[in-house]
């Protein structure tokens, strides 16, 4: 499968904040800065390179890079949306 079987031109898709706001859905910015260093277990920044793809604290927690970076983006997320609320 290639772009050939992509359903529409991907100069024709819709960005993804105009599909969710159709939907009903917020969309909050989250900045990106240490979110891929940033432990979401504990909280220790560790320093690494963009060449290693697996975060390791020294709290013992251990993820690929991306989910560690997804989960710190979800909970700034969820905590300024939190805030906004009340």
């Amino acid at each position: 499968m290639g772009l050939a079987s992509t359903p529409e031109p991907l100069s024709r898709q819709v960005p993804p904040q105009y599909t969710a706001v159709e939907q009903g859905k917020q969309i909050i910015g989250v900045p990106p800065q240490y979110t891929s260093q940033k432990c979401s277990a504990c909280g220790e920044i560790v320093k690494k390179s963009l060449s290693v793809r697996t975060h390791r604290c020294s709290c013992g927690f251990v993820a690929n890079r991306d989910h560690n970076a997804a989960i710190n983006i979800l909970r700034v997320g969820l905590d300024t949306l939190a805030t906004s609320v009340t």
